[in-house]
């Protein structure tokens, strides 16, 4: 009986390795049957908490600036866009942004990037010194500290990575800080077209 055993034993081992060698494997790609977004629309920008409030210390108000970076693994940024600078202040929490934008073919990652004004610098400036200072190929980390740095005086408030695959139809982004003691809090909503 045990001379038996031993006999099944081996033969089951050995049909399992040939059903294991024979199963197709599951390929790397995403085969899924969505196609890719098309369009996204930057919704709103809602200030929760203002990054210069402190009492005495801020100007109760901030000049935001929205970037948006569509990066492809190979090729870096294939796309760039930005809002137009935005106040908020204590009576001023929400602005309409409604901006649609047609999404490059092979783009696989968005990066949002929230920076607050304090010089005359142009957007296209800021932008040059985020490209600069940013490195792309190290995303989602974000390394705030050399970002604050190259922006001196303009403050690198936060930045978001947001994967092609892991987009939903409608969805909300949040950026959260701190900057010079002083807390602060952004919802982005926005808007995916496939």
């Amino acid at each position: 009986m045990n001379k038996l055993q031993g006999i099944q034993s081996s033969i089951c081992f050995l049909l399992g390795l040939i059903f294991i060698h024979c199963t197709p494997s599951k390929q790397l790609t995403n085969n899924t049957s969505q196609p890719a977004p098309t369009t996204i629309i930057f919704q709103q920008l809602t200030c929760n908490n203002l990054s210069e409030s402190m009492m005495g210390f801020g100007t109760s108000n901030d000049e935001t600036l929205l970037l948006a970076y569509f990066i492809n693994e190979k090729n870096g940024v294939i796309q760039q866009w930005n809002s137009e600078y935005q106040v908020f202040d204590e009576e001023i929490k929400l602005v309409e942004l409604a901006d649609t934008i047609q999404l490059p073919m092979g783009f696989h990652r968005l990066l949002l990037v929230l920076v607050e004004q304090d010089t005359e610098r142009t957007i296209e400036q800021l932008d040059g010194l985020i490209r600069t200072n940013l490195d792309f190929d190290k995303l989602p980390f974000v390394y705030k500290i050399k970002m604050q740095e190259a922006l001196k005086d303009d403050d690198f408030l936060d930045a978001q990575v947001l994967k092609v695959e892991d987009l939903k139809s409608t969805q909300q982004v949040t950026f959260w800080g701190m900057q010079l003691f002083d807390e602060f809090e952004y919802l982005l909503d926005i808007t995916v077209v496939w």
